[in-house]
């Protein structure tokens, strides 16, 4: 589960960085 729980948070932060580059 940490692997999994990891992988998220990864995506997570690649999702919030892509939203926050087209909102800007």
């Amino acid at each position: 589960m940490t692997k999994l729980y990891f992988y998220l948070v990864r995506v997570n932060q690649r999702a919030q960085s892509s939203y926050r580059r087209m909102t800007v």
